[in-house]
């Protein structure tokens, strides 16, 4: 569990974890910078606490989260979120309340999934979800965003906002599901229309 600083870079390989939330990282309340290497092949699972009763499974690689104190934070700029799997939501990533997200340079996020319970298995690379804190991505203006970088993103709602950007990016992102990309408005990246995690019975 990461609630201080951690950096990841060169060609670290983090690999074959399995946790309750977070796979390979846990973001509570931390800083976590990733400039290179590689996270893959990571499951978060949900377990039974009791009868009918579910925990966990959020963000196959990362979970990250934090509270009205203090918001946690990733900034990726390169490196790559691979074949990691959630059984909630977040197959990459579940970004969570609190939690904002800074994209940049190189930085890929692709082929990682989400299956909850008897359903399909679908793609779920980084999953926003908002209950009621700061959750946002934005775009990191020192290191822009550039050929290479491929960020797949899922929402809870069918359509809305999900970033703050100070140019078109929307190139570089996909939206899971559809293999389209978001729409940019007035400094903001929109999804018209997406596959959403209907899984309200597990919130």
């Amino acid at each position: 569990c990461n609630s201080g600083k951690v950096t990841i870079s060169g060609t670290a390989l983090i690999k074959k974890n399995v946790a309750r939330n977070g796979g390979a990282i846990d973001n509570s309340n931390g800083d976590l910078i990733i400039t290179g290497g590689e996270i893959s092949e990571n499951e978060a699972q949900r377990v039974e606490t009791s009868t009918n009763v579910f925990d966990g499974g959020c963000g196959g690689a990362i979970y990250s989260h934090g509270n009205s104190t203090k918001d946690s934070t990733i900034k990726m700029t390169g490196g790559i979120i691979k074949n990691n799997k959630s059984s909630k939501y977040g197959g990459g990533i579940g970004n969570s309340d609190y939690s904002t997200i800074t994209f940049g340079g190189t930085a890929k996020v692709k082929d990682n999934t989400t299956k909850i319970g008897d359903a399909s298995e679908f793609t779920d690379n980084v999953s926003i979800r908002n209950k009621g804190g700061r959750n946002f991505i934005s775009n990191d203006t020192t290191t822009p965003l550039t050929n290479g970088a491929e960020i797949g993103v899922n929402m809870e709602s069918v359509s809305g906002a999900f970033a703050n950007v100070t140019s078109d990016v929307s190139a570089y992102f996909k939206i899971d599901g559809s293999d389209t990309n978001p729409v940019y408005e007035g400094g903001q990246l929109v999804i018209k229309t997406a596959r959403v995690n209907s899984e309200t019975s597990l919130k």
